[in-house]
């Protein structure tokens, strides 16, 4: 769960979102904002 394995892919990895939302914090901001900036669409298209 936390880094990538045969079951899991980076992109579900814990390691992977946290490195994604760290880089989104380039300023203060709220877990509302960040949860609204996060690319889940990205996500859901890797998925498939």
């Amino acid at each position: 769960m936390i880094l990538p394995t045969k079951r899991l892919g980076p992109e579900r990895a814990m390691l992977t979102v946290g490195a994604e939302i760290l880089s989104l914090l380039t300023e203060p901001k709220t877990v509302s904002r960040l949860w609204h900036e996060f690319p889940r669409d990205a996500q859901r298209d890797k998925l498939k």
